[in-house]
Formats: C-alpha cells, structure tokens, sequence
C-alpha cells in the first residue's frame, strides 16, 4: 500500500514537473508555418473584375461648414475645415488603388483593373452586355464596392492647466514661483466611415458575398499659443481617410484568400535530463533541423523521453510534415498524461484541419 503511494507521488511530481517546463518556455524556439483556410471560400470566383470605389457624397446641408465651430468661444481662432473640395473624390481614388493592391497582393486572384471594369461597366461597346463582355475577358466575378457613409465632425476646444512660473516672462530673471492657470487650445477631427463590398457572379447576378467595415478615428492638434485675426487651415482628413481605410484592408484579404500564417513553438526543457537530447538541442540551435529531428526521435524510440518525443514532434511539424507531427505528439500525449503536451496536439489537430480546408479553396 505504501508503495502504490510513493509510486504515485513520484508520477505526480515528474509530470508536475513536465507541465511547468512547457508553461515557462524555453530558450529555444522553432517556426512552424501553415496554410489558413479563408473566410469564405472563392475558389470557383478567383478571375475578378475589380471596379472603382463609389465615392460617398455629401448632401447640401450635410456638407462639413468650412469654418470650424470654436466649442470654447474665447479662442480668437479661426480655423478653415479639414475637409477639401474633392476630398470625397480622393478618398474614394486612394480606396479604390489601396483594394486593388490588396487583392493583388493575395497571389489568389486573377485582377481585372478597375480602368477596365468600369469601362465594361458602362457598357461603351454597344450591342453586347456587361456580362458578356466580362465572360469574354474570362472574369467569373464583379468585385464592386463603395463608401456609404462619412461623418466629419470638426472643433476647437480648451483645455486649463495648472503650472508654476519662476521666471519672469520678460526679462527672463528668477522670480519668487508662483502658480497660473493656462488655457490651451486644440483642434479635434473626430472621423466616421463605413465601407461596403459585394461579389457577383457574373453569369446569374446573383449575390455571392456581401460585407461592411465601420470604423472610427480622431486626431489632435495644439493650436500655437498666441490667437490670430486671419484664417489657418486645419490639418487636412485625407490622410486619416486613408489610415482608416488601411486598417481593415487585412481583414478583407483573410475573408476571400487561403494564406499561410507563420508562429513560433518553444521545445520543451531537457528534464529529466538527457545527453542525446542535449546534443539534439544544440542542433536545434544551430538550425540543423533536420538533424535534431532525428536526434529526438532517436531518444524518443529508445528510452520514451517525453521531452524528445515533445520535441521532435514540433520539429517534425517545422519541417512542414504537419500530419506525422500530429500523430507523434499524440503518442507522447498517451505515454505521458501531460494536459501540456494534450494542448500542443490539439493545436497541431485544429492546424490541420485548417490546412486541409484550405487546400480545398486552392
């Protein structure tokens, strides 16, 4: 009966030790890549026809004022809007060669470019379709999109603050410190933009996918210390259009395009320790993979040394054999118990399933 007890305790504290190694990671990692399976498969729709962004246009009395509204009443600024004449129109051009490149960029579709489409579009060759025209450039979809709302929201603002003197502002002599209160003053452009995209098949017409982005940014800027009698210009909102644009141009890629996704896997601590495990840890380190593959299974095989077996799984799955990787760890997973090691397998099952579904939309 004491024995089974202290056999126990022994089993307990060798796999407590396992599963704090795995937790607080080691010095050396490898990098392990997969292909990720897109959001929605396009595999019967790669040959796009991309058409140019439809610009959002603002109302009459919607329009942003060209003079903004000073919320402090004492700033003695007048500031001119941020917002240009044609701002909706570069918007919509930067958009437009921003989704381009995206789309390019995926290396999973074949680009009609939007100078093109919108030609096709507007139907310039008489007698034949839109449809009919992209069927005959071997387009299978029309990628087309536009901005359906932008809110413009311009202001000055002051901000009081306390702060100590110790100089006189004139002279520049040392005073006796002695406290002010402040005001300074700020423009804030607080920017709201919603973006839509549709694909359609170009033989039904019928609505493949259909997807919306609403984001939001502001900026601030001090204005100078001293107020002026003539009008100063805001910073322009091109540029923050843009950013705002850029940040969800990822998102739309990852939505209709498989990719490969790269991340690093720490192997596990040598303990208990191990002299061949040692020499296929160095081996690890210096790169030679392929090597200290072979050093950890070794190990493995011989003396069932979790920490090898662990080891050369990851490797083998750095390497790029996703599924021998898989199952090895599964028999390391089954010899040891660890919840660690449980966790490395189920990462590397979901892995491959992605990869499989990815390699049906290619």
């Amino acid at each position: 009966m004491k024995r089974e007890s202290k056999v126990l305790s022994a089993s307990m504290i060798l796999w407590l030790v396992l599963a704090l190694v795995v937790a607080t990671g080691c010095s050396t990692a490898v990098s392990v890549r997969h292909l990720v399976p897109a959001e929605v498969n396009m595999s019967e729709y790669r040959a796009l026809a991309v058409a140019s962004v439809e610009p959002y246009s603002f109302g009459f009395f919607d329009r942003p004022d060209s003079v903004i509204d000073d919320h402090s009443g004492s700033s003695g600024y007048r500031v001119l809007s941020g917002f240009g004449v044609f701002t909706e129109d570069q918007i919509a051009q930067y958009a437009t060669k921003r989704l381009t490149t995206t789309l390019k960029d995926t290396d999973y579709f074949s680009i009609l470019p939007p100078i093109q489409t919108d030609r096709i579009l507007r139907n310039k060759n008489f007698g034949i379709s839109s449809a009919e025209e992209f069927r005959r450039n071997g387009i299978e979809a029309l990628f087309s999109s536009r901005i359906t709302h932008m809110d413009i929201d311009e202001y000055i603002y002051a901000n009081e603050s306390k702060e100590w003197v110790s100089k006189d502002p004139v002279t520049g002599l040392p005073v006796t410190p002695y406290e002010i209160t402040v005001k300074k003053y700020y423009i804030k452009q607080k920017i709201a933009l919603v973006f839509v995209y549709e694909i359609t098949d170009v033989d039904t017409g019928r609505t493949i996918l259909s997807k919306n982005f609403s984001v939001q940014d502001d900026r601030l800027t001090q204005l100078k210390d001293e107020s002026t009698t003539t009008y100063i210009s805001a910073p322009p909102i091109e540029p923050l259009l843009e950013r705002m644009f850029d940040s969800f141009q990822s998102e739309i890629a990852n939505q209709l395009a498989p990719r490969w996704e790269r991340s690093s896997i720490y192997l596990m601590s040598n303990k208990p320790e191990s002299v061949n495990a040692k020499l296929a840890w160095d081996e690890a380190k210096r790169g030679n993979l392929a090597v200290a593959r072979d050093l950890f299974l070794s190990e493995w095989e011989r003396n069932q040394h979790i920490p090898s077996g662990y080891n050369a799984a990851v490797v083998i799955e750095s390497l790029g054999d996703l599924e021998s990787a898989m199952d090895l760890m599964k028999q390391v997973y089954q010899a040891s118990g660890s919840s660690n090691v449980y966790d490395e397998w189920q990462r590397m099952r979901r892995a491959l399933e992605n990869q499989l579904k990815a390699q049906s939309q290619l």
